[in-house]
């Protein structure tokens, strides 16, 4: 998936456990598709998770506490 992505393009996920197996592996996924790829991320079962509504700090703030959030939980769903 990471060597099709590019900067500005948009992977669409329907649900956030689809990124990696346990709560590291989604953070891990994300940080690399969103930062280091700069290709954004849209959640479908999770609208606040859009990377396309980044436009000051504190969305960024609410997404990031809501993936940590989900991505626990996700994992301990498994």
């Amino acid at each position: 998936m990471k060597n099709v992505l590019r900067k500005g393009d948009i992977l669409f996920v329907k649900e956030l456990d689809r990124l990696g197996r346990n709560a590291e592996e989604i953070k891990n996924e994300w940080q690399d598709i969103a930062q280091n790829i700069g290709a954004h991320i849209v959640i479908i079962d999770m609208p606040l998770l859009d990377t396309r509504q980044y436009k000051n700090g504190l969305e960024k703030v609410i997404s990031s506490i809501v993936l940590e959030l989900l991505s626990y939980m996700a994992e301990s769903e498994r």
